[in-house]
């Protein structure tokens, strides 16, 4: 009786150890499993990134393009302003079908036509090429109040290749009027009594370099 039951405690025994072994044997497993997933995962992570580093494929961040405005911060109005716009491809990659758009401020001038409005100018770069740049020249007459601030914007458009999208850049510069091209001088009473004549003597004269014709002069009264 005694070693019949020796012997089922023997036989308990080694099923217990064997569990155990068997739940190592699935744990040493599954470490494995991941510990390869792990070095897999690493592997490809270094090999996009060299990929990106390296190779650089078609690949273009907004972040790497640059558009740079040289030119004075004030004017006079009714004078030439030049401003040299400077694109930078920071990229690995070109810029095709580039294109400049220059948005003015309304009362804006064509250089050395001041009677043509000038609204928008469109610039046709091209391609800018990877790690490049490219200088493109505007010009144009703004008018305004003395000490106001005019703002232009630019816009680049550019495509990249082995796409159809097009993505865009916008940029804002911001030049002040220094001095009116007209300068109005009123001549009137300072008093009058009801229902008096008065006389207004208004006088304009212009301070601009330019010739500058279709004046309109309007004068609003009060009731």
């Amino acid at each position: 009786m005694g070693s019949s039951w020796q012997a089922d405690n023997d036989d308990v025994t080694k099923l217990l150890l064997l569990e155990r072994m068997r739940h190592e044997k699935e744990k040493g497993s599954l470490f494995k499993k991941i510990l390869i997933g792990s070095v897999l995962f690493f592997l490809v992570s270094v090999g996009v990134a060299a990929y990106i580093f390296f190779g650089g494929g078609n690949l273009v961040s907004a972040n790497n393009i640059d558009i740079q405005v040289l030119g004075p911060t004030t004017t006079a109005g009714g004078e030439d302003i030049s401003l040299d716009v400077i694109i930078k491809n920071k990229n690995r990659a070109e810029l095709q079908g580039v294109n400049l758009t220059v948005e003015y401020p309304p009362g804006s001038r064509v250089s050395g036509d001041v009677n043509t409005e000038l609204i928008r100018q469109v610039e046709s770069i091209g391609v800018v090429p990877a790690n490049g740049e490219v200088r493109k020249t505007v010009k144009s007459v703004l008018f305004g109040e003395k000490e106001s601030i005019k703002q232009l914007k630019m816009t680049l458009e550019y495509r990249i290749q082995g796409s159809s999208a097009t993505f865009y850049k916008d940029k804002n510069y911001e030049v002040a009027i220094k001095s009116s091209p007209v300068i109005v001088t009123v001549d009137y009473p300072k008093e009058v009594n009801s229902n008096q004549d008065i006389t207004f003597s208004i006088e304009v004269a212009s301070n601009s370099s330019d010739t500058l014709s279709n004046f309109l002069v309007s004068v609003e009264y009060p009731f």
